[in-house]
């Protein structure tokens, strides 16, 4: 492999973006995309970008001094949340969490998100803010990548998006399976908060308790350690178990429990741990009274309504959280047990079908972060 060693400046035009003035309202009536880094999904992946939760006008533009970036520009988010990758579909601006990058005529588009996707911790270290992180623009220029010649690129490039299309294929199945679950619940149960189907109804502090008990985990052997960070925010998805030392107090739960994500419950973290364990006191362990209940009320606990009114009577400005009256003060439909039992059998099997994707994505993953790798280390082209 003798691939040339180039500085991102020397292959990419480099600007930066900037937020208009607010107290001017001509800058913000106009249809020119104005990106900011809560318009991009999560840090590492690479999006398609065309459309953004606020638009400026031209006089924003000139007056802002900022760059129209063409179709096929890389933007990357370079503070706070730094390694959020998109690619334009369409011109648009930015804010000044990116740096962006509109691709020279050396360098193919895709293999420079590709580039970065898989340089980002390198390039996190680069960052220098002393009130949070923050990478500068002088360093994006100076970063320093491997260039193939063109046609390489290109074929990299093609081989990372096959191994993405089915990561990403994997990902959405997840998702259809959690859009079948909510189908069958309203098909079962109608709309909760209407109640068309004349369901009893109770609060439901009658069918779960708040099981939320205190253990000091240096008084245990062993445990599995969940914190909110390792709950996945709307599917409830457990993302990781600390094994390490935790010295403060903790709640006790297990395979029977509910964690309920009290603080900020905006984020709508509701998880079914299949485990014993001990949780964050930020997570409120529910107890169902009766087994059968527990996919019912996680449904429940996930709906919009219930998240509205938690959210809505949570306690504290800048650090909501929703207490036990909140949670056990809570109306609603209690459906006979005979169609509860059924739901959480219909449940229970998609919960399992879902094991088996969520199994499939770690193979694409592994196979994805392979190929990457190989990319870059002249293994995976001629």
């Amino acid at each position: 492999m003798n691939w040339e060693k180039v500085k991102l400046s020397d292959v990419c035009k480099i600007v930066g973006g900037t937020t208009p003035k607010t107290n001017i309202a001509e800058y913000w009536n106009g249809n020119i995309t104005w990106l900011s880094p809560v318009d991009l999904p999560e840090v590492g992946s690479i999006s398609n970008v065309s459309n953004s939760a606020r638009m400026i006008s031209e006089k924003a533009v000139k007056e802002s001094g900022l760059t129209v970036l063409p179709i096929n520009s890389i933007v990357f988010s370079t503070r706070a949340s730094i390694g959020k990758i998109g690619i334009t579909t369409k011109p648009l601006c930015t804010n000044q969490g990116f740096t962006n990058m509109i691709p020279g005529e050396k360098i193919f588009y895709k293999y420079l998100a590709y580039v970065l996707k898989n340089n980002i911790k390198l390039i996190e270290k680069l960052g220098n803010s002393t009130t949070f992180n923050e990478v500068s623009r002088t360093a994006i220029k100076d970063f320093e990548i491997l260039l193939p010649p063109l046609p390489t690129q290109k074929r990299i490039a093609e081989i990372l998006d096959a191994a993405d299309a089915l990561r990403r294929k994997d990902q959405d199945l997840l998702k259809k399976y959690d859009e079948l679950a909510q189908a069958i619940f309203i098909d079962m149960f109608g709309d909760p908060v209407k109640n068309e189907k004349g369901w009893e109804v109770k609060k439901l502090g009658e069918i779960l308790d708040v099981d939320a008990k205190v253990v000091n985990p240096k008084m245990l052997e062993s445990y599995n350690y969940v914190g909110l960070e390792h709950i996945e925010k709307e599917t409830g998805k457990i993302l990781t178990i600390d094994k390490g030392e935790v010295l403060s107090n903790k709640f006790i739960f297990n395979e029977n429990h509910i964690l309920y994500g009290k603080l900020r419950p905006y984020l709508n973290k509701v998880a079914t741990p299949d485990f014993k364990g001990i949780c964050s006191t930020d997570i409120f362990p529910l107890k169902p009274k009766k087994s059968f209940l527990k996919q019912f009320l996680v449904s429940i606990l996930r709906s919009k309504d219930f998240v509205n009114h938690s959210n809505t009577n949570a306690v504290g400005a800048n650090l909501p959280r929703a207490n036990k009256d909140i949670i056990l003060n809570y109306k609603t439909i209690i459906p006979n047990e005979k169609i509860v039992e059924l739901f959480s059998k219909n449940i229970v099997s998609i919960e399992f079908q879902k094991l088996v994707i969520e199994k499939q994505i770690q193979n694409s993953e592994s196979l994805f972060n392979s190929l990457i790798q190989k990319a870059f280390n002249g293994e995976l082209v001629a």
